[in-house]
């Protein structure tokens, strides 16, 4: 993993006093704490080598996500990554070109020997549907209010609910779902729906509109898009999103 709080300089890079702050949810395994609460994961990777090319330190503030976006709010944070962009959020946040990962595909899960149809979004219907409070999945799904859906403070919560039954579906990003069950040896009792969203929306930087860093935009694009050149969120990313299914 990447220095947590040390980013190192480039011979030519712009300094500035203060360190570039990014705001993230547990949200595993692209960024996870172990049990001393030290994050890790791509997505601190990738974010670590940007403030090194920014000749920044890179600090890390772990926060549920409406402590996140308050905190971008405020200009108290300066980074985010995957948060989806709408409407609301585009007041708060700039998503910065261009985007660092490909769209996500969300997948519905259900307990194995669960033999009613979930293949299409009408099979929501008459599900007890578990989600993460304040995430957001894709537009029809978020919107809809006659469906029952069942708030979780985090994705291992909203696993653990599913597989104690307490919901008969759940909705996840799928590489996220496949690491949840492997980590939890949920591999028979959890199984994949055939019903899946593919996203159209990549993922994003997002930066505070707030934030001092406004200031240096064009330069967080400029090495956004040297990164991209390079391959280096797809590198960092392969190991996770490269084996989403079992």
């Amino acid at each position: 993993m990447l220095g947590l709080l040390a980013g190192l300089s480039l011979p030519l890079a712009n300094t500035w006093a203060a360190p570039l702050v990014m705001v993230f949810q547990t949200l595993p395994p692209w960024l996870a704490t172990d049990a001393d609460g030290r994050p890790s994961g791509p997505y601190l990777d990738f974010a670590s080598e940007i403030a090194r090319r920014m000749g920044v330190p890179l600090e890390v503030r772990v926060c549920p996500v409406r402590r996140c976006l308050a905190m971008l709010e405020r200009g108290e944070a300066d980074i985010v990554l995957g948060f989806t962009p709408t409407e609301e959020r585009r007041r708060v946040i700039e998503f910065l070109d261009p985007p660092f990962a490909p769209p996500a595909v969300m997948a519905f899960f259900v307990s194995r020997g669960d033999t009613r149809p979930l293949r299409n979004y009408g099979d929501l219907r008459s599900r007890h549907i578990g989600v993460v409070d304040s995430v957001r999945y894709f537009p029809r799904f978020d919107e809809d209010t006659q469906l029952a859906k069942d708030s979780a403070p985090d994705s291992p919560s909203n696993m653990q609910k599913l597989a104690a039954g307490r919901v008969d579906s759940a909705i996840f990003n799928r590489a996220e779902a496949w690491w949840l069950i492997r980590r939890h040896h949920l591999e028979g009792r959890i199984v994949e729906t055939p019903y899946h969203i593919e996203l159209s929306v990549p993922r994003y930087v997002g930066l505070s509109r707030r934030s001092s860093f406004m200031a240096h935009k064009s330069r967080l694009s400029a090495v956004l898009r040297a990164m991209t050149l390079e391959g280096f969120g797809a590198k960092v990313l392969a190991p996770i999103e490269g084996r989403s299914h079992p």
